[in-house]
């Protein structure tokens, strides 16, 4: 018997092979571009081919065979970079209405509860699109966006989405990623004070090894111990706070990192900090932790910051001046960050605070790594999304000049292999027009073919 299930399989793997490859779609090739993989050498006259959306090769053009089934894609003058990764965001994400109950002595009014536990909010089951969020994405170069929920000391938990206009059941890439805590004060009730959310946080962690403990006895043996009583908060803690899936802290100020430091070292919690804008501030503290990192580019002091308390002026060069050095002084004590664009007023500063910091002294090379590869192994789909390299999903990038430079535009998108054509606008030109129906040089479009290069 033993014998013919082999013989069988011995044939029926080759026919699944088979079935496998004629699935497979078409091909596309990106040729004469310069690639800057992040890992690895940059390739001169580089040719990237897709398929299915991934990565199925890279490398010089004269070394690439292009398949005969690709359509080909002439990227003279243009730049290859991995889609941008923003590991931190609340776009797409629509906040449910709160719960409501009658208020006491006001005449059947109903006040709004909010008691900032809601471990089990999926930010995947309340996403809402946004044709103009996409649009403004692809414009800065991102692919890839971590949607999670900002409300609440437990506010809920993260998808990792692909950015396109599509179902989002397509688009997700990780699901869920992480449980995202913040150290607030909850609306009405307890905790009024933050002394209050630290006591409630250490209590919820206790609280949820001590059920999982008790779950997993009665499970065991059942007869002669108590029936734990369902709790559907300590439910949707226990992997986290047991199991070991990340806890993203929401850092807004020097002693929310250090309240997440202790956090994590006390309860041996697998955590990453957020936002983190004085983080150099604790450099030390957080080498020796080596806890990872997600550091804002909003460089608004926050409320309670030493920078926000000593009037305008200070908080003036805070923000043009001290905040934007964060990055930078990081780097310098060899602690390595993923980017955000996280706390930002308005997303169209993103660009102008990533050449702040670059200007204060965060190399471009590692503000890229900053935006792709650490921000993809801190979310954990290093193995998948990052950098330009064979296998991993189709997210690229083809840019005008080399990526942070002052004039480099967007002109291509590439979303699980899917491509997306961007406005270029002409460069500026300091000549002044000799006469009036002098006719302007502009640039030809690139053509794509299904011609072998």
């Amino acid at each position: 018997m033993k014998k013919q299930t082999i013989i069988i399989l011995i044939f029926l793997i080759p026919a699944f092979a088979v079935s496998l490859k004629a699935e497979t779609g078409p091909a596309f090739a990106i040729i004469k571009c310069r690639i800057h993989p992040v890992v690895g050498a940059v390739v001169e006259d580089g040719c990237i081919v897709l398929r299915d959306g991934l990565i199925e090769t890279l490398g010089p053009r004269t070394k690439v065979k292009v398949p005969a089934d690709a359509s080909v894609f002439d990227a003279s003058g243009l730049f290859a970079y991995p889609g941008l990764i923003d590991a931190l965001s609340s776009d797409f994400f629509s906040q449910p209405k709160e719960e409501s109950e009658p208020s006491p002595n006001a005449g059947g009014l109903q006040r709004r509860i909010d008691d900032g536990k809601h471990p089990g909010l999926s930010a995947f089951e309340n996403l809402k699109a946004s044709k103009n969020t996409v649009k403004q994405r692809y414009k800065d170069g991102f692919t890839s966006i971590l949607v999670a929920p900002q409300k609440g000391i437990f506010a809920g938990q993260s998808v990792l989405l692909n950015i396109y206009e599509k179902n989002f059941e397509q688009l997700v890439v990780k699901n869920p990623v992480a449980l995202h805590v913040s150290f607030i004060t909850a609306s009405g009730v307890y905790p009024s004070s933050v002394m209050g959310t630290m006591a409630l946080l250490r209590q919820s962690i206790l609280d949820a090894r001590h059920y999982s403990m008790h779950k997993s006895l009665y499970e065991k043996k059942g007869r002669n111990i108590k029936r734990p009583e369902y709790d559907p908060f300590l439910e949707k803690l226990v992997p986290y706070a047991v199991e070991g899936k990340r806890i993203f802290f929401n850092c807004q100020d020097l002693e929310d990192i250090k309240r997440a430091l202790r956090l994590i070292k006390e309860y041996n919690i697998n955590g990453v900090i957020c936002g983190a804008v004085e983080a150099w501030r604790v450099a030390g503290m957080l080498k020796e932790s080596g806890v990872p990192l997600i550091v804002s580019v909003g460089f608004t002091p926050p409320r309670t910051s030493k920078y926000a308390l000593q009037g305008e002026k200070m908080k003036e060069k805070a923000e043009k001046e001290i905040l934007p050095a964060n990055p930078a002084r990081l780097y310098k004590e060899g602690i390595s960050f993923a980017l955000t664009s996280y706390g930002l007023k308005k997303k169209s500063e993103l660009k102008k605070n990533v050449k702040l910091a670059i200007e204060a002294g965060l190399p471009k090379e590692e503000a890229i790594r900053a935006w792709t590869i650490h921000p993809a192994r801190y979310i954990g789909v290093e193995s998948v999304l990052g950098s330009i390299e064979p296998g991993k999903i189709a997210n690229i990038i083809l840019v005008t000049e080399e990526l942070f430079e002052k004039d480099c535009q967007i002109a291509r998108v590439y979303v699980d292999g899917i491509a997306i054509e961007m406005e270029v606008k002409p460069k500026k030109t300091s000549e002044k027009k000799e006469t009036k129906d002098r006719t302007p040089v502009r640039k030809q479009p690139v053509k794509e073919n299904n011609q072998n290069v």
